[in-house]
């Protein structure tokens, strides 16, 4: 299990990814991901859930 904190960003909260957790999912800075909710909380994935 990782750990993240959620700190402030402008007006608004976001949590920080650290640089393993980023290739783990293979994006970088600026690329889009998607939280999926499921019965444990939610998911954070690199690529859109609703594309077919």
């Amino acid at each position: 299990m990782l750990k993240s904190k959620i700190t402030t960003i402008g007006n608004s909260s976001g949590i920080v990814l650290s640089r393993e957790v980023l290739n783990k999912l293979h994006v970088e800075r600026g690329d889009e991901v998607f939280l999926i909710e499921t019965s444990n909380g939610y998911e954070i994935v690199s690529y859109d859930p609703e594309f077919e």
